[in-house]
């Protein structure tokens, strides 16, 4: 490994518990299905990224639960064929 990555390594940033639980939480809104619990869910994981811009975690669940606002339900076959398709 070379000086410069090793520096590197060194700057890395670490996890923040704080952030941790809440990213957490903002996925268990979304893990309860109903339009309120996923509103809140995305503001929890909306204030993580106001609060901490370089959390990866947060920014991830945001995209997940903006790019596919269904996806939880029908992982979980609660969407049947028609909804799906339409």
């Amino acid at each position: 490994m070379t000086p410069r990555e090793e520096a590197g390594l060194s700057e890395a940033n670490s996890l923040r518990p704080d952030t941790c639980l809440a990213y957490l939480k903002g996925m268990y809104q979304f893990r309860q299905e109903t339009p309120e619990a996923d509103q809140r869910g995305v503001e929890i994981l909306e204030e993580v990224v106001r609060q901490d811009p370089t959390s990866a975690l947060a920014h991830a669940g945001l995209g997940l639960r903006l790019r596919a606002p269904r996806a939880f339900s029908i992982s979980r076959g609660r969407l049947s064929q028609g909804q799906i398709s339409g």
